[in-house]
């Protein structure tokens, strides 16, 4: 299940997190598109803030190899 997902790369990135944080955000993604479907909306929110962290993480550490994309995904 995809609430498995998170859990096992949310243990993989606490111990590798150059590796495994970008995982961890799609299985959060994921997760929070499943909790929409479901109509639980208060849970999707928190999976997709969780994922709005971790990125925002991921392009803070490599801000100068990302900038331009991190420019368009602003714009969109």
């Amino acid at each position: 299940s995809t609430q498995e997902a998170v859990k096992i790369f949310r243990e993989l990135a606490a111990q590798r997190p150059n590796a495994f944080l970008s995982d961890l955000a799609r299985s959060l993604g994921l997760l929070s598109q499943a909790h929409l479907r479901r109509g639980d909306y208060g849970e999707a929110a928190k999976a997709a803030k969780e994922r709005a962290h971790l990125l925002f993480s991921i392009f803070s550490r490599y801000r100068s190899g990302l900038s331009s994309l991190m420019s368009a995904l602003l714009r969109t």
